[in-house]
């Protein structure tokens, strides 16, 4: 019995510092791919350093929706970050 409850413990830990991890998440592009069976590493701040990243089969880039981000997908080959600028304005980054 005292042995379920340290597996018990150590999976809910285990859950919860990977859900810190998730949270921490700010680069605007995400690839998702075989080495990391199928979770976003999203650490590319460019949708060309995504691409460039992309080494095996079925790999690849999507921007990242669970940031503070919003895009222009007008052109899906090449989406940019738009975010609001100070003052209501919107700026457009490459």
């Amino acid at each position: 019995m005292k042995m379920r409850r340290i597996v018990i413990k150590a999976g809910i830990t285990f859950a919860v510092l990977l859900a810190g991890l998730q949270s921490g998440i700010t680069a605007p592009f995400c690839m998702v791919g075989s080495l990391n069976f199928g979770a976003p590493d999203c650490v590319y701040r460019t949708w060309a350093q995504c691409r460039a990243s992309l080494g095996g089969v079925g790999d690849y880039c999507e921007p990242n929706t669970r940031g503070p981000y919003v895009f222009d997908l007008r052109d899906p080959a090449n989406p940019r970050v738009v975010q609001p600028a100070r003052g209501g304005k919107i700026r457009t980054r490459r």
